[in-house]
């Protein structure tokens, strides 16, 4: 396991994927087995609703 997904998970910070993107790349089934705790969905309607509300978006 990646070294910063476990310091992430230790401070509870909520991490989520693209369920689309990760499925583009072939990398959702790898996301669930190595990474079971990132919230894999399909996110467009979620990004819509957050934006609309005044939220601004860290990605890295």
């Amino acid at each position: 396991m990646n070294p910063l997904s476990i310091k992430v998970q230790e401070l509870g910070i909520f991490t989520m994927a693209c369920q689309l993107h990760a499925e583009q790349k072939h990398l959702d089934d790898v996301i669930r087995k190595e990474q079971p705790t990132i919230d894999l969905h399909y996110v467009g309607e979620d990004l819509v609703k957050a934006l609309t509300e005044g939220y601004q978006f860290v990605s890295f």
